[in-house]
């Protein structure tokens, strides 16, 4: 029986992602920048993003293209996301694009322990892709900020079903049932490759990130590791097993140019390898449930810790990728939400500015009007109103229309703002296990983390080539804006400077400004 192929009648009922108006996404694309750029250089933007705006102009037009896409495409700007995402890079994946998880430490008394997880791992995989195959998976459902709705599955299907075609300026993402993928009725066992099972130990697996996302990597990882804690310890040898052919080594015929070839990609992957600074830290001072407690969003109260955390360092706060989800909506991936905000600069200044001696409760109110900002913004990424996305489909439009590429998308504020240098994401997990990534820039930072009741798992990644950056460093800055966090949320304060009573706190201020 053949394998069955999602089809839009076994999805939930999902509306199509939304095109946020053009002068709402305008006006919050310079909210975000402004505090990234000097002053000058924010006034030429403006003049420039206030052009493109203007009524009856450029914007507005392909604006009127990407409504009318909208009505002809199940998603209007997923085919442009991933080309942008990731057919595009001519990067290296490992380190660069493709993401880990690591399992929990593994201990092999000798080598038929080592075989025999990789043979319970083999049959989990095989055990998820038939409830995969069979549509048996459960729709996931929201969690988080409005939660309770239902997600698109599509990614699901990529699973083990689909793989990259490199090209020489774009690659190929190819999925099952397509003209040149033949069904898959194989497994090849590689050594040192996708799931790892380490002698030492050390196991894991490493995605090629196009097909689908972090979550859907998870969610399937601690399936088989749940499958594999409640199964026999002792194997058993099946029926159909003897029907089986036996496995037979590849051998691959390779020219001399191609085994040079491969030998120069193999000295390139180690460089890489060796120039990852990567640290894991665990802060275990507390964790998301004490956040939650002070009537904050964990998530957003970490993202304003990593803010905080950079400046520290560095001064000065960068374009700040967090991933969020748009499954939502028909074949929705994700947006990007901006942590790098107005509020934020305002708060992390007024912690480390130690010329002015500014109360506590005034850096507490800071510190609540950060994190709403941030909840804010949140809420308007998974609600399809973020901006990155929609000024990505503008900008594509806006290439196959016009000879040249607008102003709007060469100014150097626009570029700036494309080149984040701290990209972060949320991965929880409900099992011992952790992922990871690499920086997406050469002086960049990769932060991923994984919020947990009592603590906070953090997995750093930088470049040695950088020596402006340090994954250690910015671990242990993490660690003590965190601190000072809790800190300042904990401690007993007034505007009259007497303590506040257990029921008391300190009111927000009012928020005249508009996104």
């Amino acid at each position: 029986m053949a394998a069955k192929t999602p089809s839009s009648e076994e999805e939930p009922e999902l509306p199509k992602l939304p095109v946020p108006p053009l002068q709402q996404t305008l006006a919050t694309y310079l909210r975000c920048v402004q505090p990234l750029v000097p002053e000058e250089q924010f006034r030429r933007s403006q003049a420039i993003v206030q052009r493109f705006g203007a009524p009856g102009g450029l914007g507005e037009i392909l604006q009127q293209k990407l409504l009318e896409r909208q009505e002809k495409t199940a998603n209007w700007v997923s085919e442009y996301w991933l080309n942008d995402m990731y057919l595009n890079n001519r990067l290296a994946l490992p380190v660069n694009s493709s993401p880990a998880v690591i399992f929990v430490r593994q201990h092999f008394q000798d080598t038929n322990d080592q075989l025999r997880f990789a043979a319970k791992l083999i049959s989990g995989v095989l055990n998820y892709k038939a409830l995969l195959d069979s549509h048996s998976i459960p729709t996931d459902c929201a969690k988080g900020q409005l939660s309770g709705q239902q997600l698109c599955m599509k990614q699901y299907y990529g699973l083990f079903s689909s793989y990259r075609l490199p090209g020489h300026t774009q690659d190929t993402l190819v999925a099952q049932k397509s003209s040149v993928m033949p069904e898959p009725e194989h497994i090849i066992v590689a050594c040192c490759n996708q799931f790892v099972v380490g002698r030492d130990g050390t196991c894991g697996v490493v995605c090629e990130h196009s097909p689908f996302d972090g979550i859907v990597l998870v969610q399937c990882t601690e399936h088989l590791l749940k499958l594999m804690m409640s199964s026999s310890k002792k194997l058993v040898r099946a029926d159909s097993v003897s029907e089986l052919p036996a496995p037979r080594r590849l051998r691959w015929k390779c020219s001399p140019e191609i085994q040079g070839l491969l030998a120069s990609s193999a000295e390139k992957l180690q460089c890489i390898v060796k120039n990852l600074d990567f640290t894991v830290y665990k802060f275990d001072n507390y964790g998301k449930t004490f956040i939650k407690k002070q009537k904050c969003s964990p998530d957003a109260f970490i993202q304003v810790a990593l803010q905080l955390a950079f400046y520290r360092l560095h001064k000065r706060l960068v374009p700040t990728y967090e991933s969020a989800s748009i499954r939502r909506f028909q074949e929705g991936r994700v947006d990007n939400i901006r942590s790098a905000t107005p509020e934020a600069l305002s708060f992390v200044k007024a912690i480390t500015d130690h010329k002015t001696a500014m109360p506590d409760l005034e850096k507490l109110l800071l510190l609540k009007d950060a994190i709403r900002a941030q909840t804010e913004y949140t809420v308007m990424a998974i609600t399809g109103m973020a901006i990155d996305n929609h000024l990505l489909g503008l900008r594509e439009l806006a290439r196959d229309m016009c000879k040249e590429l607008p102003e709007m998308f060469t100014d150097e504020t626009y570029l700036m703002s494309n080149r984040f240098v701290l990209s972060t994401s949320q991965v929880p997990t409900t099992m011992e296990m952790f992922c990871c990534y690499g920086p997406v820039v050469p002086d960049g930072y990769g932060a991923c983390y994984n919020p947990q009741p009592e603590g906070i798992l953090f997995c750093i990644s930088s470049f040695h080539s950088c020596k402006e950056t340090s994954s250690t460093k910015f671990a242990r800055a993490v660690e003590e804006s965190l601190i000072e966090m809790r800190d300042l949320c904990c401690r007993p304060q007034s505007a009259t400077g007497k303590p506040l009573s257990a029921k008391e706190k300190p009111t927000r201020p009012s928020q005249s400004h508009k996104p």
